[in-house]
């Protein structure tokens, strides 16, 4: 593994594992989906969900919640925002050219991205693995829900670093950009097309409901065939822009 990836370098990675920045975002990770595992800890009896014939809310809420944060500290991770966000920390960043813009985005960027992407989950790992044994979750099922976990938090990963290579970092433009492909992933699927919808795909995993792909297109493999096309498409576009040359040498306001 590249000590690039583990480490500050000069600044010049889009999120080192071990930064300042990006240890307490990832501990703040893990401090409040431990707050949620305990909200939806099921406080009665199993034998009282069964006999009521109703299943504990841990695997839904807890993963439910993992899906939303690490999505968004994906988001944040891409467009270069898991760094210090005072004035001075942003003015010294702003013609920082990083190694993710200069390298081969599929051997370098790409690896990275998803390195860090299995290290936030491993962190969070435990309070996962707790939350779909209290509710009953089958091991097939448990490791279909992680990768959901794994593909919505690079998914977002990528677009936020798209963004960058666009609009640079920290400009309001990018800012907007980002948060509204956040929302429509999160939400706006839901209604327009709900194989894509990662909080959906959770809730049939806990209700059990048939995996169905087509037609209609939806279950696990409907995610998969659309995220992972997404996630393609993403992937080319950020090719096309670094051999456009670095975001980080127009700066961003």
């Amino acid at each position: 593994m590249r000590a690039e990836y583990l480490f500050d370098a000069g600044g010049r990675s889009l999120a080192p594992f071990f930064s300042r920045t990006m240890l307490s975002l990832a501990f703040n990770c893990v401090f409040i989906l431990s707050l949620i595992f305990l909200l939806f800890w099921p406080y009665r009896e199993l034998s009282a969900y069964v006999a009521g014939q109703q299943t504990p809310l841990s695997f839904l809420g807890v993963f439910t919640a993992a899906a939303l944060i690490n999505g968004y500290v994906g988001l944040l991770c891409g467009a270069n925002e898991a760094h210090p966000r005072d004035y001075f920390s942003r003015m010294d960043r702003k013609s920082v050219v990083t190694f993710e813009e200069e390298r081969g985005f599929l051997t370098y960027g790409l690896v990275g991205f998803a390195l860090h992407t299995l290290f936030l989950l491993g962190l969070q790992l435990p309070l996962l693995l707790a939350a779909a044994a209290l509710t009953g979750v089958s091991w097939v099922d448990l490791i279909r829900a992680l990768s959901i976990l794994f593909i919505t938090a690079l998914l977002c990963r990528l677009a936020g670093f798209l963004s960058y290579l666009h609009l640079g970092a920290w400009t309001r433009f990018g800012y907007v950009t980002t948060r509204t492909f956040f929302l429509v992933f999160i939400l706006a699927t839901g209604l327009l097309l709900p194989a894509a919808n990662p909080v959906l795909e959770l809730y049939a995993i806990y209700e059990e409901l048939p995996m169905t792909f087509a037609p209609p297109l939806g279950g696990y493999a409907g995610f998969l065939l659309v995220t992972l096309a997404a996630m393609l498409a993403l992937i080319l576009a950020v090719q096309t822009r670094i051999r456009r040359g670095p975001a980080g040498l127009r700066g961003g306001g």
